[in-house]
């Protein structure tokens, strides 16, 4: 997805420069202005007749959990009854660590020899 949005980004600016050579810098200042503004508007008023269809729920769970990833945990029972039984991070990156910081000292004991 990264990628795909370095893409969508690099095509943007070349596109934008495209318009901006063929057009005088009043008239391409006018034009951004005017796509900018239309584009803003469409957006908002294709967001506000999604929510108001019922195409766009903003405040479902799935919506919170992206604000507090504990929502879910919390506030939906299955997923709370399973990650009771899932392996904790924290733990598997502190092994790593363990794991590097004896590495380390291996390390700077062959170089300060």
């Amino acid at each position: 997805m990264l990628a795909m949005g370095t893409f969508g980004l690099l095509q943007l600016y070349v596109g934008i420069n495209w318009i901006r050579g063929h057009l005088g810098a009043e008239l391409f200042r006018t034009f951004f202005r005017l796509s900018f503004g239309v584009g803003l508007a469409s957006f908002f008023t294709a967001l506000t007749i999604g929510q108001l269809t019922g195409y766009i729920s903003p405040w479902t769970g799935r919506f919170w959990t992206l604000l507090d990833p504990t929502y879910a945990k919390e506030h939906i029972p299955i997923i709370a009854s399973v990650s009771e039984h899932q392996v904790s991070r924290l733990n598997a990156r502190q092994e790593t660590l363990c794991h590097l910081t004896l590495i380390a000292a291996y390390f700077l004991v062959f170089v300060l020899l």
